[in-house]
C-alpha cells in the first residue's frame, strides 16, 4: 500500500497523464539500469530459461512452423534483395570457397556426378540428370500410362 502511494506521487510529479506515459517515461530515464538487470538475470538464470524455451518449442512446433512459412512468403523479395546483395560483396570470398571445397571434395563429387539409377520407366541415368529426365516426352508418356492403368484398376 505505502509503495502504490510512493509510485501514485511520483506518477503525478512526472507530468504524465497515463500509467502509459509513465512508463514510457521511465524505461526512457532508466533505460540502461533496465537493461543491466535483464542482462544479469539472464545470465543467473539461463539454463532454466533454455529448458523452457525448449519445452514451449516443442508445445508449439506446428505454430512455429507455419509462422516461419508465413514469415518465408511475405518478405521472399526481401530476402531475396537480401541475399543478392550479400552474393555480390562476397563474390571472391564464395569463388575462393567454391573452388576450395572442389579440391577437397573431389572423389566424392565425381561419385555423385556418376552415380547411377534406373528410373521406373526403365531408362538408366545418372542422378544429376534426373531432373532433365523427368521432364522428357518419354518419362512423361510412361508416368501417363502407368496412371491410366492404375485409374482403371481402382474402378
Amino acid at each position: 500500500m505505502h509503495k502504490d502511494i510512493i509510485v501514485n506521487h511520483q506518477k503525478a510529479n512526472s507530468g504524465c497523464k497515463t500509467d502509459k506515459e509513465y512508463d514510457v517515461q521511465y524505461y526512457q530515464e532508466h533505460q540502461e539500469e533496465i537493461k543491466a538487470r535483464a542482462k544479469e538475470y539472464y545470465e543467473e538464470n539461463k539454463e532454466h530459461i533454455a529448458h523452457d524455451q525448449k519445452i514451449w518449442n516443442e508445445n508449439n512446433k506446428e505454430k512455429m512452423q507455419e509462422y516461419f512459412k508465413s514469415y518465408h512468403l511475405k518478405n521472399k523479395e526481401q530476402r531475396n534483395e537480401s541475399q543478392r546483395i550479400r552474393n555480390l560483396d562476397n563474390k571472391d570470398k564464395k569463388a575462393d570457397y567454391d573452388e576450395e571445397y572442389r579440391a577437397k571434395n573431389k572423389a566424392r563429387i565425381h561419385e555423385r556426378i556418376t552415380r547411377k539409377f534406373t528410373c521406373e520407366c526403365g531408362i538408366e541415368l545418372s542422378v544429376c540428370n534426373r531432373n532433365a529426365h523427368n521432364k522428357s516426352q518419354k518419362h512423361i508418356k510412361f508416368i501417363e500410362q502407368k496412371n491410366a492403368i492404375v485409374h482403371e484398376d481402382v474402378l
